[in-house]
């Protein structure tokens, strides 16, 4: 899994900034809301931190079968081995879509 925060820790976060904001209106703040609102976010964020659906969103280069290492390695090393190093040309970085 892949995330910046576990499930519960962002959960929690929500809940703490949407209780502070309920607390500076004035108004109160709905437990039960807030524990359908945990329970939702935990079980988003749960899905969309797995590997594919993060590769589904070009969120990282992709996913390789763990029997194809050595293979995807392979053809990695080969491709750089067969042309010389070059900077780049303008003086640009490099570029992900």
């Amino acid at each position: 899994k892949s995330a910046v925060m576990g499930p519960q820790q962002l959960a929690g976060v929500l809940s703490i900034v949407a209780r502070a904001s309920a607390a500076a209106k004035g108004q109160p703040y709905d437990d039960e809301a807030d524990a359908g609102l945990r329970a939702m976010v935990e079980q988003q964020i749960e899905a969309e931190s797995l590997p594919m659906f993060l590769s589904g969103r070009l969120y990282d280069d992709g996913v390789i079968d763990p029997r194809d290492t050595r293979t995807v390695l392979g053809m990695c090393l080969s491709a750089i081995h067969t042309a010389p190093v070059e900077g780049a040309r303008g003086g640009f970085g490099v570029f992900r879509m």
